[in-house]
């Protein structure tokens, strides 16, 4: 195996090695960006999956306000009906009185 199929393969041990080699006082500095690297990584990840719990319930949201939307469009056009024949009897009992 290459190199760098190794070091694709194996970061852990790669990097590992290579820290190794390193002087001691440098190898300090390293840690503790590796360190803030690592926070960073959970970080993000915490927030990826805050996203996507996000989005699932924002989906599920819209899915509901859809359903709903539907009913209210059910019970507008039936209430119209209702409206409408009330108007034709309030239409028919003022134009009997006049005859």
């Amino acid at each position: 195996m290459s190199e760098v199929a190794s070091w694709i393969l194996h970061p852990y041990e790669t990097t590992m090695a290579v820290l190794s080699e390193l002087p001691p006082a440098l190898v300090g500095k390293v840690g503790g960006l590796i360190s803030i690297l690592q926070a960073i990584g959970i970080a993000l990840l915490a927030y990826i999956i805050f996203l996507f719990v996000k989005g699932v319930l924002t989906f599920k949201k819209l899915r509901r306000l859809s359903k709903i939307e539907m009913r209210l469009t059910e019970i507008d056009k039936k209430m119209d009906l209702l409206l409408k024949k009330d108007q034709n009897k309030k239409d028919n009992k003022t134009s009997k009185k006049k005859k």
